[in-house]
Order: C-alpha cells, then sequence, then structure tokens
C-alpha cells in the first residue's frame, strides 16, 4: 500500500494512547493497518482511525514507526508490504524493515453492542467529563470511583469522587438510555476520549453567520452498551470498557452546606494559599481557613518549620472555620475566574461546598486540626 507520510503520522498520533507501552501481549505494542482502517487497543479501550488509502493489511511497530516518520518530508509517498512477519517501508532515498507479528495475530478492536445510539454535543460532553475526572480515586481498591459515573436522561447527571473529593455536574444535554441507570466510564479512558475529542477533525454545521458558525454544536454519535461504551467523530470511532459496579448514592453523600455561605475572588483565595502552600507541606498539607463577615485569614503551620498567614476581603453571611488538604484545595481553585461560592455545614463535620460560574459543585471534606 501506498500512503503520504503527513496522513500516516496524523493517523499514528490520534492512536498514540491506545498503544500500550509494555503488555503481557506484545502484539498490542504495535497497529494495525487494514482494509481503510488504522487500529490500536489494550484490550480494554480501542482507537480506530479511517485512512481509505491503506488498501491491504499490515502490522507496524507504533513507537519506532512513528520517531523514523518524524525525519521523513511530510510530502513523501510512503510505501508498506508485509510478508510473513516482516513488514518493508519504502521512502524517497530511504527504506526500513521490521520484524512484526501478522495481522491474523492482532485482536479485533472491542465491539460494542449498542442498546441506545444518539447524537449528543461533544463540546458539552466531553469537557465535561474531563473536569469530572479530575476528582476520581487513582487507588484501585475501589474500581467504581476510578471512573466518571453519568447517569443517562435529561439532564445527564455527572459525578466523580474519591472518597476525599466529590465533583458534580449537570449537563443541558439529553440522552434517554432506556433500561441503562448507570455509566461508568474509567479516568483512564475519558483522558483518552478528550486526547481525541482536541486533535480529531471534527467539522461544525454550515450556518448563516461567522457568529453561527463560530457557536454550532459540533455532534458525536454516542453508542452504550451494558458493558461498553462508543463514541464516533471525524475519521475516529473511539471504544472502551465500562466499569462494572454500583457507584455510592451521591445524591445522599451532598449535604446542605447552606448555614453558612461565603463569596470570595478566586484569583485571590489561591494566591493565598500559594503563600502559604510551602508551610501546609510541612504540616501534614494542611491549610487552614477561618473567616468573620468581611475578612478571610489562611494560615498553615509546619512541624518545626514554623508558620504563616494571609488575609483577603471576602463577603460571608457568619463567622466561622474549616481546614482543608492544600492540595486539594489548589486543584479547585486553579483557573477559577471570578467569584468562588464557598458553603460549609454546622461545626460538626464543616465539609465544605465550592461553587462557581464554571457550574461545578465540589465538596471537599475537612481535616481535623487542633484550632
Amino acid at each position: 500500500m501506498q500512503i503520504q507520510v503527513q496522513r500516516l503520522r496524523e493517523a499514528l498520533d490520534l492512536l498514540r494512547p491506545a498503544v500500550p507501552r509494555k503488555h503481557p501481549m506484545p502484539v498490542l505494542e504495535n497497529v494495525l493497518i487494514k482494509d481503510g482502517l488504522a487500529m490500536a487497543t489494550d484490550l480494554d479501550l480501542a482507537v480506530v482511525v479511517q485512512l481509505p488509502e491503506a488498501e491491504g493489511q499490515c502490522v507496524l511497530p507504533f513507537r519506532t514507526v512513528a520517531d523514523v516518520l518524524k525525519l521523513i518530508p511530510w510530502n513523501d509517498t510512503l510505501t508498506l508490504e508485509q510478508r510473513g512477519k516482516d513488514v518493508d517501508l519504502r521512502w524517497g532515498g530511504g527504506k526500513a524493515s521490521y520484524q512484526v507479528p501478522e495481522p491474523d495475530a492482532f485482536p479485533p478492536p472491542l465491539a460494542v453492542e449498542a442498546k441506545v445510539e444518539q447524537p449528543v454535543d461533544g463540546d458539552i460532553l466531553v469537557p465535561a467529563l474531563l473536569t469530572v475526572s479530575e476528582y476520581c480515586a487513582t487507588a484501585t481498591d475501589r474500581p467504581v470511583l476510578n471512573g466518571v459515573v453519568l447517569f443517562p436522561g435529561g439532564p445527564v447527571d455527572v459525578w466523580g469522587a474519591d472518597g476525599f473529593q466529590l465533583a458534580h455536574l449537570v449537563l443541558p444535554i439529553s440522552f434517554p438510555a432506556d433500561g441503562i441507570d448507570t455509566l461508568i466510564i474509567p479516568a483512564s479512558a475519558v483522558k483518552v476520549l478528550g486526547f481525541l475529542w482536541k486533535k480529531a477533525a471534527v467539522s461544525r454545521p454550515m450556518a448563516d453567520s461567522l457568529v453561527g458558525m463560530v457557536t454550532a454544536r459540533r455532534m458525536l454519535e454516542l453508542g452504550v452498551g451494558d458493558k461498553s461504551l462508543k463514541a464516533q467523530f471525524g475519521t475516529v470511532t473511539f471504544t472502551t470498557r465500562l466499569t462494572q459496579g454500583t457507584p455510592p448514592n451521591f445524591r445522599q453523600l451532598m449535604p446542605d452546606c447552606s448555614s453558612t455561605k461565603l463569596q470570595v475572588f478566586g484569583p485571590d483565595l489561591e494566591r493565598a494559599v500559594r503563600q502559604v502552600q510551602g508551610l501546609a507541606r510541612d504540616g501534614s498539607g494542611v491549610v487552614r481557613l477561618s473567616w468573620s463577615e468581611v475578612s478571610l485569614t489562611v494560615s498553615a503551620k509546619g512541624e518545626d518549620t514554623g508558620d504563616a498567614e494571609t488575609s483577603i476581603p471576602v463577603e460571608a453571611t457568619k463567622p466561622g472555620r474549616v481546614a482543608l488538604n492544600v492540595s486539594y484545595l489548589l486543584g479547585y481553585l486553579r483557573g477559577k475566574e471570578g467569584v468562588v461560592t464557598m458553603g460549609t455545614q454546622e461545626e460538626a463535620s464543616r465539609a465544605v461546598l465550592f461553587e462557581h460560574s464554571s457550574l461545578h459543585q465540589v465538596l471537599i471534606m475537612p481535616m481535623n486540626v487542633q484550632w
């Protein structure tokens, strides 16, 4: 088969997150080019890219070939030919040969027996999944917390939690899925989907004006089965296994944090927390927040290293205080322009519910300290 170097580069770049560096099945460290498609899988997820020029079939050692293509002129034509366990590459002025598995040894991409298929607004869905995935657990002892939880319907409810933080978004899209109550998409798969959505060309529908074209929705075709999910957009088809299990009752875990409300400019609070961050890390990662109706004091105490505090203006319904993990707090505040609202419970537990114009809510559990 013959393919322009740039076309193969682009296809391999889209396949990159689906190719494992090391795998018990070494064949998966390669990619398969077959009958107009380029594909990669780690058995839990798969990416398939349309490549109409690819007639016939061959297996390519992914990282080796990707590195070689960087050094070949983009407009060169590449000839690929596989004979048995040898694949040959030829281009203007050069050639290479690699030992690879035979195409038949490459497992087929994950199949999805979709119960529901429907176009959804990808510019709403994908960024929301990425946002919430940042709050999913990384420890593997509770797999249901390692993924983003979706409750289909209209609107769609999205949750993520790790036992110390709980994030929630309500999406202004509808995805009725009869017979499917819950979807748990692994956070690792969400990151791959986000990478593909950013990289793959997805055209916007034609509109009557420039503003209309800019604001037109980019759609993806979403298919959901009992154990897997499929998303199609541009030249890409992405499939992933869904995590099986029952997530916690998130709504029950979301407490009433209306007893105390505090409003503060996000960049001001982030700057204040960063000023005491070093000592907070020396003191079990704790940052202390205490406030009156008009002022918030951010402080930290290091173990045998000293203490620091700084104050910023706020508007609060009544005085209060809480201690939080500094990493969780800074993780939430990153990129939050404008006003952030903090709501706390009564003195007994003092969990903090953060809200912002970005619309997602984040609950951060408190730390126990001696005040």
